[in-house]
């Protein structure tokens, strides 16, 4: 009875939210009553309806999350976008123990949820992902819509399928040391784009040369 109304109370919440987000800066836009706000830890988020992210998590600035996500004790960096419908370290059952029931675990929460998330800068996760618990996502990875990722993938790499696999990486090794010196995500949304602008014209360049 007590979520219900938890959850009603932040539904009428939220719009006045976002309103003085607008004025003190933060630009955040959260149109889901199951986010918990401690989360959000930068400026110029959006999470969209039907979204549950817990207070364990950490939401970094121009991060998109899409509809009908589950985020539990992630860490998300900047700039990524999290496409609809995907789940992001949910909790495991010990399958050691005689029974997989979590009735029988002494902390339910802290043991299916024993090892964080990590999901770095500018990472794009396609639709209908399930992200599996303790993965680690590097910088720019791309995930394909419908995988399921249960290893870590590194950083600018194209993972797809059910388990996901390394498709291909998206640029050559020098580019993307380049862009990894760069760290254009570390900055606003215009020194960063002036910083990609960069990137693209020597990169662009390169390719037609």
């Amino acid at each position: 009875m007590f979520g219900k109304m938890r959850t009603f109370l932040r539904s009428m919440l939220y719009p006045v939210i976002n309103v003085i987000n607008g004025f003190n800066g933060s630009n955040n836009k959260i149109l889901s009553p199951y986010v918990s706000y401690s989360a959000m830890r930068g400026t110029n988020i959006t999470v969209m309806n039907g979204t549950f992210i817990d207070r364990f998590s950490q939401i970094n600035s121009y991060t998109y999350v899409g509809f009908n996500c589950f985020v539990t004790k992630a860490n998300i960096g900047r700039y990524s976008s999290i496409a609809n419908n995907i789940s992001i370290g949910m909790g495991e059952h010990k399958l050691d123990r005689i029974s997989t029931s979590s009735i029988f675990y002494a902390k339910p929460y802290d043991v299916l949820t024993e090892h964080e998330c990590c999901i770095g800068n500018d990472c794009w996760i396609g639709v209908d992902s399930i992200i599996r618990r303790g993965v680690n996502i590097g910088d720019g990875a791309v995930i394909g819509a419908n995988s399921f990722v249960n290893q870590d993938v590194p950083s600018f790499a194209i993972v797809a399928g059910s388990p996901a696999r390394i498709i291909r990486y998206r640029y050559s090794p020098t580019q993307i040391k380049e862009i990894t010196n760069l760290h254009w995500w570390d900055y606003g949304f215009k020194e960063a784009r002036e910083r990609i602008d960069y990137l693209e014209s020597v990169i662009y360049f390169n390719r037609k040369h």
